[in-house]
């Protein structure tokens, strides 16, 4: 099932996800994922790494790799030996969405003190 927030083609993958991706100690790789959703929302995504013992990372917070192509990217790094996993995490960025929308309708003079009292209410 997908949701809201797809999170499609994660990669590195190998042979479809059946085979384990390999690194060494200390090697940085690139994670990678389609994460979109619908309507003009903004979003964010980010990179949970777990050590061999299960214990997780902090999230590592992905870019989009070229604007408007839906495709995310970050660097991790496993710093020791042994089964690593990871996974990738997308969620509502509302505050980056009142940005997006604050900085094109303040300057136009449009709905300022919505915006403002929109931008205010975000941070209570």
């Amino acid at each position: 099932m997908v949701g809201r927030i797809p999170i499609l083609d994660v990669g590195p993958a190998v042979d479809c996800g059946r085979r384990p991706a390999k690194a060494v100690t200390g090697e940085t790789f690139g994670v990678s994922a389609t994460v979109f959703r619908e309507g003009h929302g903004s979003i964010g995504a980010g990179v949970v790494l777990r050590d061999p013992a299960g214990k997780a990372a902090p999230i590592v917070t992905m870019r989009e790799l070229v604007p408007g192509t839906d495709r995310w990217g970050a660097d991790v790094t496993v710093t020791a030996e042994g089964l690593w996993q990871f996974h990738v995490e997308a969620w509502a960025d509302p505050i980056a969405s009142w940005q997006h929308d604050a900085v094109i309708k303040v300057p136009a003079g449009q709905d300022v003190e919505l915006m403002l009292t929109e931008g205010a209410l975000l941070f209570e």
